[in-house]
């Protein structure tokens, strides 16, 4: 509680699990997408490449889904991955 991760090469925070979007970790706030996601516990990095989310699942993502996947596509899209390693940072400054 009150620190979350700035994403740097992105090998070290994990896309779901870690705080480093928001107030909560992405599982939290996209918890249909989480619960038939194929790649929990993978790194940022793993799943994104600076241009392709690389997530599938493990069922047809619903209608009402779709929404949350446009707004999770666009939260990554906002990420840009360098050479500098993933920092902890205290979130409450």
């Amino acid at each position: 509680m009150g620190i979350m991760w700035r994403v740097g090469d992105g090998k070290n925070v994990r896309f779901w699990d870690d705080h480093w979007f928001g107030n909560s970790s992405l599982a939290i706030q996209f918890w249909p997408l989480y619960v038939i996601c194929e790649q929990q516990g993978k790194t940022i990095r793993q799943v994104w490449d600076g241009v392709n989310l690389m997530l599938s699942f493990t069922r047809t993502v619903s209608k009402n889904n779709m929404n949350l996947w446009l707004d999770l596509l666009s939260i990554v899209e906002s990420v840009t991955l360098n050479d500098d390693s993933d920092q902890i940072i205290w979130s409450f400054c």
